[in-house]
Parts: C-alpha cells; sequence; structure tokens
C-alpha cells in the first residue's frame, strides 16, 4: 500500500518500469494462473483469477480493455 500512495501521474513513457504504468496496463485474463506478459507487448501483463483472489481484500483492480458489451467479468464476477 506504501508503494501506491506513492505512485506519481503516468505521463512518461509506456516502456517505463514503473508500477503505475503496470497498474495501468496490465488486464485481466481467464485463460492462465498467475501473471504473463501480455501478447501487446511493453510492459504490460495479464493476470489470472488466483491473482485476483490473492489481492481482492487489498486493492481495486480495473481494466482499460474495451468489450463488445460495454463490459465483462472475470475472475468469478470479481473484476
Amino acid at each position: 500500500m506504501k508503494d501506491l500512495k506513492n505512485c506519481r501521474p503516468v505521463n512518461g513513457d509506456p516502456g517505463e518500469d514503473r508500477l503505475e504504468m503496470d497498474l495501468m496496463w496490465s488486464d485481466p485474463s481467464d485463460d492462465h494462473e498467475g501473471c504473463r506478459p501480455s501478447e501487446r507487448g511493453g510492459n504490460a501483463f495479464t493476470f489470472g483469477p488466483d491473482v485476483v483472489e490473492e489481492v481482492l481484500d487489498k486493492l481495486d483492480i480495473r481494466a482499460h480493455q474495451v468489450v463488445r458489451n460495454g463490459y465483462e467479468f472475470h475472475a468469478g464476477r470479481n473484476v
């Protein structure tokens, strides 16, 4: 939580290895467990339902993905 409180506004290079960029560009995935590099490249990651369960009580998780119906649920409707 201390790291989150120290986050800076995101207006740097998307390739920078910063927590702010990871939080902004990482996406949920029901296709795997754990975290994996995103197929989009850069420093983006995808995270599985197990990661959601692990941090559910600690953070709010959001995604920037555009989906056909305007919203989509992952990890048992927790994301």
